[in-house]
C-alpha cells in the first residue's frame, strides 16, 4: 500500500497500527499465499471465514468428521472468550511481525519518512485482563527496536479510561466512536508535541 499509493502523497510520518490479531493474522496471511487460493476460496467463501485445509489428509479429515470439526471450533471460541487465541501468539508469529514492521520502517526512511507505531489494545487488555497477544507488543519492541517517530501505547490510556467497556462495541471487539475519539485525541497529542532531541 505504501509503494503502490502512500509515498505518493509524501508523508512525513507513517502510523502503523498494531492489534493483538495480528500476530495470528500474519501466519494466516502466509499460509493463504502458500496455497494458492482465491483470499475468499481460501477463508471458505467469507472474508475472514475459517481457512479451508489445503492438504490431502486435512480435507479427508473435514470431509469425513465434519461434525467434529465444528464443534471444535465452537469450543475453541467458548474457551478463548474475546481474547485473540488461547496460548497466546507463537515465538515465530512475533519474528514474522517483528520481520515485517522492519520492512516498513526501512522502506519508509528511504523515501524521507518516519514511521509511528501505534501499540492498540483488545477488549480484554483495555479491561485488565491483559491478554498474551498484549504482553508480546512489548517482547516485539525489543525485537524490533525504537521506530524511527516512536510509538504510541494505547494500553495505559485505554486501561485509565473510567469505563473502558464503553470504548467498544457490545458484540464486537471494535472501539466504537468514543473509543475512536479517544485514540485520535491520545496520537494527536504525541505527534503534536514538539520531537524529541537527544538531550531530552
Amino acid at each position: 500500500m505504501l509503494e503502490a499509493h502512500g509515498f505518493a502523497l509524501r508523508p512525513k510520518t507513517i502510523l502503523v497500527g498494531l492489534f493483538e490479531n495480528d500476530f495470528a493474522e500474519i501466519a494466516d496471511f502466509d499460509a493463504w499465499q502458500r496455497s494458492g487460493l482465491d483470499w475468499f476460496e481460501f477463508h471458505s467463501g467469507t472474508w475472514c471465514g475459517p481457512p479451508v485445509r489445503v492438504t490431502a489428509f486435512g480435507r479427508l479429515i473435514d470431509g469425513t468428521f465434519p461434525g467434529y470439526q465444528g464443534l471444535a471450533r465452537v469450543i475453541r471460541a467458548r474457551v478463548r472468550g474475546e481474547r485473540m487465541s488461547i496460548s497466546g501468539p507463537t515465538d515465530a508469529q512475533v519474528s514474522r511481525v517483528a520481520e515485517e514492521l522492519q520492512k516498513i520502517v526501512d522502506l519508509a526512511s528511504t523515501n524521507s519518512a518516519a514511521v509511528c507505531l501505534v501499540l492498540i489494545p483488545s477488549k480484554p487488555t483495555a479491561q485488565g485482563d491483559v491478554t498474551a497477544e498484549a504482553n508480546a507488543f512489548d517482547d516485539l519492541l525489543d525485537r524490533l527496536g525504537k521506530p524511527t517517530a516512536g510509538t504510541i501505547d494505547l494500553r495505559p490510556v485505554f486501561q485509565a479510561h473510567p469505563d473502558p467497556l464503553s470504548l467498544y462495541y457490545q458484540q464486537d471487539g471494535h472501539w466504537n466512536p468514543d473509543g475512536v475519539a479517544l485514540a485520535f485525541q491520545e496520537i494527536h497529542k504525541r505527534l503534536s508535541a514538539p520531537p524529541m532531541t537527544d538531550e531530552s
